[in-house]
C-alpha cells in the first residue's frame, strides 16, 4: 500500500497569503516585544539595501543562487516591514493637549467641537464622542484637534449628530483593566483614538449642523427617513440594523438579541456591507456586456460603498468590510474569481499597512475568519450537495443556510476565547434570520432613498421590511 499523502495548503498559488502571514508575524513580534522604532527601522533599511544590491547584481549576471537569495530577502523584508510598521504605530504619541488632559484628572476644562457619535452606557446614561477643536484650561487655550469621550447625562437628548457643542466639564480618569480577563475599556477607547474623558458640568451652547457637505448631516437625514418608514416600535431596531444607530434601542431588545446570538446584526459591519453588495453582484453580468463595463461597474461599487460608509459614520468595521468588498468585487468584475483568497489576503495587507493595530481587533479577526471559511468551504459544500437539490429553486436558500451554520460553528473558537461563552441557538437563529435580512436591508435602504423624493411610494416599498421587523 502506498503512503497516504497529507493535505498541504498550496501557498505557491496564493502569494498575497504568504505576504499577509509574514506581515502579521512582523506585527505580532513588534507588538509583544516592543522593539524600538530606531532598531526596527535600521534593520529594515539595512536588509532593504542588501536586497536591492542583490537584485542589481542579479540583473548584471543571472545567478540561480542569487535569485533564491533575493527571494528570501524579500520575504524577510515583508516581515521586517510589519515589525517596523508596528513600532511606528506604537511610537505615535498623543498631542500636547491630550497629554495635558491625561495628567489633569478631576480638573475643570472648557471645550468646543462637533458631536461625532451618540450612545448610551449599560446604565442608560447618554455619552458623546466629540471631535474637539478648541480647549481652555484656565488661561491656557489650545486649538489642537483630538477626540474625547463625553459623559453627557446633564445634557441628555439635547444634541444630535453633527451639532457643534461648547461646554465646561470635569476631566474623568478612564478606568483601567484590573483583572486578566476583564474588558480593557481604556485600550478600547485608544483604538478609537480617544485618550480622554470629560463629564459635562455646564452646557454653554449647541449649534445645529446644517452643512450638507458633511456626511454626518446625511446620516441624520437617513435617521429621520427611518422614522417616516417605521413606527415607534420598529424604528429603533431599523436604525440599528440599517445605519448602526443604537441610541433608541432599549435594554430589553438588546438583551433579547444577545440571548439569541444576533447582537452582531445590530452593529453595522461586514455582514451589512455584504447585504449592500449582494444586489450589485446580481447585475455584474450586465456590466460584462458593455464596453468598459467592468470599469464602470467598479466605479458604481465604489460610489455605493462610500455612500453607505458615510451614512454609517465611517466606522472601522464598515471601512474594513468595504475594502474587502472592493477587492472581491474587482475579482468578479474582471474574471478573477479564482483569486478570491488572494484578493482577501491583499485586502488584509492594505488594512494592516494603514493600521497594524487592527490585527488585535476582534472585528477584524471575525470578519476575515468568516470570509476565509466561506471561500475555503463553499466549494466543498457545493460539491457535496446533491445535484438534484442544486438545480431546484430551493437549492440556493439551502446553500445559504448551510453556509451560515458552517460560519457560525467556525467562529466558535474566537467567540469562546474573547467572550467566554457561546449561544447554542445562535447557529439556528442566524441561519433563519440572516438570509431574510439579506432581502430586508437592501430593500429598506432603497426605500429610504425613494422616501426622500416620493414618501408614499417609499413607504409601500418598505412595508414588507416593516412587517418583518415587527414580527422579529
Amino acid at each position: 500500500m502506498g503512503r497516504r499523502n497529507s493535505y498541504q495548503f498550496p501557498f505557491s498559488r496564493y502569494p498575497a497569503v504568504r505576504i499577509a502571514l509574514l506581515l502579521i508575524a512582523g506585527i505580532l513580534v513588534g507588538h509583544y516585544y516592543q522593539i524600538s522604532l530606531f532598531v526596527s527601522g535600521t534593520v529594515f533599511l539595512g536588509v532593504g539595501a542588501i536586497f536591492f544590491f542583490a537584485e542589481w547584481k542579479n540583473i548584471q549576471t543571472v545567478n540561480h543562487w542569487l535569485t533564491k537569495f533575493s527571494a528570501l530577502l524579500f520575504l524577510v523584508i515583508v516581515f521586517l516591514f510589519g515589525l517596523f510598521r508596528m513600532s511606528l504605530q506604537s511610537g505615535h504619541s498623543a498631542s500636547q493637549t491630550v497629554r495635558l488632559i491625561q495628567v489633569s484628572d478631576w480638573e475643570s476644562v472648557t471645550v468646543s467641537g462637533s458631536v461625532q457619535s451618540i450612545s448610551v452606557t449599560s446604565s442608560g446614561k447618554e455619552r458623546w464622542d466629540v471631535k474637539v477643536d478648541t480647549s481652555r484650561f484656565g488661561v491656557i487655550v489650545s486649538d489642537q484637534p483630538y477626540k474625547v469621550r463625553v459623559l453627557a447625562d446633564e445634557a441628555a437628548g439635547r444634541a444630535t449628530l453633527g451639532d457643534r457643542v461648547s461646554f465646561s466639564g470635569t476631566i474623568i480618569p478612564i478606568s483601567e483593566k484590573r483583572n486578566p480577563k476583564q474588558f480593557d475599556y481604556k485600550d478600547y477607547l485608544a483604538s478609537q483614538n480617544i485618550f480622554a474623558q470629560i463629564q459635562i458640568d455646564s452646557l454653554i451652547s449647541i449649534t445645529p449642523n446644517n452643512n450638507i457637505a458633511e456626511w454626518i448631516w446625511w446620516r441624520e437625514q437617513a435617521l429621520e427617513l427611518v422614522d417616516q418608514n417605521f413606527d415607534t416600535q420598529t424604528a429603533p431596531i431599523a436604525k440599528a440594523l440599517l445605519v448602526g444607530y443604537k441610541l433608541d434601542l432599549d435594554s430589553e431588545s438588546k438583551a433579547a438579541f444577545a440571548r439569541a446570538g444576533l447582537s452582531h446584526i445590530m452593529a453595522v459591519s461586514g455582514l451589512h456591507v455584504g447585504f449592500i453588495v449582494a444586489p450589485f453582484w446580481i447585475i455584474i453580468p450586465y456590466f460584462w456586456t458593455k464596453k468598459h463595463g467592468s470599469i464602470i461597474g467598479l466605479a458604481v461599487l465604489v460610489l455605493i460603498l462610500i455612500c453607505y460608509a458615510g451614512i454609517t459614520g465611517f466606522s472601522a468595521s464598515v471601512l474594513r468590510a468595504s475594502v474587502m468588498a472592493f477587492f472581491l468585487s474587482y475579482g468578479k468584475l474582471f474574471h478573477k474569481v479564482n483569486n478570491s483568497i488572494n484578493l482577501t489576503a491583499a485586502a488584509a495587507v492594505c488594512l494592516l499597512i494603514f493600521n497594524p493595530s487592527q490585527l488585535f481587533d476582534i472585528g477584524f479577526q471575525l470578519s476575515f475568519s468568516a470570509v476565509l471559511i466561506i471561500l475555503l468551504l463553499l466549494p466543498v459544500i457545493q460539491s457535496k450537495l446533491p445535484y438534484w437539490i442544486r438545480i431546484r429553486w430551493y437549492g440556493t436558500p439551502i446553500m445559504v443556510v448551510i453556509v451560515s451554520l458552517v460560519v457560525q460553528f467556525g467562529l466558535y473558537p474566537l467567540q469562546v476565547y474573547y467572550f467566554g461563552e457561546i449561544s447554542l441557538v445562535s447557529p439556528i437563529a442566524n441561519a433563519l434570520f440572516v438570509p431574510l435580512l439579506g432581502i430586508v436591508v437592501p430593500l429598506s435602504l432603497i426605500a429610504l432613498f425613494i422616501t426622500s423624493v416620493f414618501p408614499a411610494v417609499g413607504f409601500i416599498i418598505n412595508y414588507p421590511s416593516f412587517l418583518f421587523l415587527g414580527w422579529m
